[in-house]
């Protein structure tokens, strides 16, 4: 199992697992461990990318992973995983420059400069796929699918890494004291919501929290009712305000908001001004979307070797299929219990006589577990948040 997203850390099993964090920690990502030398040696060996965008650091992920699987078929397992995730980050920014929708006008000089991204971006993902076909024996049949595909964005819509601590303290509700927040003096502060969220909490300073604040509980309606009216003269440059203030919800209360701070992000803005002055270091980055998807967007399957029937329509596998079909494939029951179904006319019939579909009520009983926690927890929430998958 290579790649695979959500695969951290890696579980102890018959065979191999390299976690999708491999590449960035060095504990609990592969099993067995005495593999982790031989993966680092592939990675030296992979030329670092010429920039430091996601696009190109996944771009390197998925060569490294490629070679590693391609290295790992001499050794015959009996299935191998390989998860290859660049056409995803790379059709979230620059879709619709590839697939430009005939009812907005889009910038032809973007178009000229990104349209290439996306159909190169499966060029490489192929090429991989290509080396893993020609590397495997005559006997391997291959499965190639996607959970969704892809489609642009209607109208714009932008991702802004939006510093609401940089307004506040602009606006002098937030003191800081050798850069660091001065909480006896500070009446209001971002509460619990990185700067690329759009939905932002704001945690007043009142006397009777910890850590202590400057305002007293009476006080508190009055300072609410004016940072709401100074949140709302927050305008970019064409003077539309930048948020919109509400009150939270019953989470976000009950999470310590005392209010709630909804950023646009239909409109690019670069600057941010009140009363007609310049707020700085407000907006860490603006990033368009361009591209996204659904469960009305449809994947792809793609199926082909020795025992695969040409004529099977590819059309009718979801993707709850593909774990009972590669269960039928490898000759094990397939779960009663299963949302999806083994697709066992998707293989030839001579092979279906000599495997035939076996059950069983179920693979187990669920479990709940504590999800484990690591350093780059953060850059990774960032990295959803970037391609449009959180708020």
């Amino acid at each position: 199992v290579l790649g695979w997203w959500a695969s951290w850390p890696a579980e102890e099993v018959n065979g191999v697992v390299v976690s999708d964090r491999a590449m960035r920690l060095s504990e609990g990502a592969i099993y067995p461990p005495e593999l982790t030398s031989r993966f680092r040696q592939i990675v030296d060996q992979t030329p670092e990318p010429s920039d430091e965008t996601l696009q190109a650091e996944i771009a390197r992920q998925d060569e490294v992973i490629g070679k590693l699987a391609r290295d790992l078929l001499a050794d015959r397992y009996d299935l191998t995983l390989v998860y290859l995730r660049s056409p995803d980050v790379v059709s979230h920014p620059y879709w619709k420059y590839f697939q430009v929708p005939e009812s907005e006008s889009v910038d032809p000089e973007k178009i000229e400069a990104f349209g290439e991204r996306v159909p190169l971006a499966y060029e490489a993902v192929d090429r991989i796929v290509g080396e893993l076909v020609a590397a495997a024996p005559p006997n391997v049949n291959f499965m190639i699918a996607s959970d969704h595909g892809f489609t642009w964005v209607e109208g714009e819509q932008y991702r802004m890494l939006v510093d609401l601590n940089a307004v506040l303290e602009h606006l002098g509700y937030l003191v800081r004291t050798d850069g660091v927040i001065d909480w006896k003096r500070t009446r209001a502060v971002t509460w619990n919501s990185p700067p690329g969220i759009t939905d932002k909490m704001v945690r007043l300073g009142l006397a009777d929290r910890d850590p202590a604040g400057p305002i007293a509980p009476e006080q508190m309606e009055q300072v609410l009712e004016r940072l709401q009216s100074d949140l709302g003269k927050v305008v970019h440059k064409s003077g539309a305000p930048l948020f919109t203030v509400r009150s939270p919800t019953r989470m976000q209360a009950k999470d310590g908001a005392d209010l709630t701070v909804l950023v646009h992000t239909r409109k690019q803005v670069k600057r941010v001004y009140f009363e007609g002055v310049e707020i700085p270091d407000v907006m860490r980055s603006v990033e368009e979307l361009t591209g996204t998807h659904s469960v009305e967007t449809p994947g792809i399957f793609i199926a082909a070797g020795p025992d695969i029937d040409a004529s099977f329509p590819a059309r009718a596998i979801h993707s709850l299929d593909i774990a009972p079909t590669l269960l039928f494939a490898l000759g094990l029951p397939v779960a009663e219990d299963f949302d999806g179904q083994a697709r066992t006319r998707l293989f030839r019939q001579e092979f279906r006589e000599r495997h035939p579909l076996t059950t069983l009520p179920s693979w187990g009983v669920s479990e709940t577990g504590a999800a484990p926690t690591s350093e780059i927890d953060e850059a990774l929430k960032e990295e959803l948040r970037a391609l449009g998958y959180l708020d």
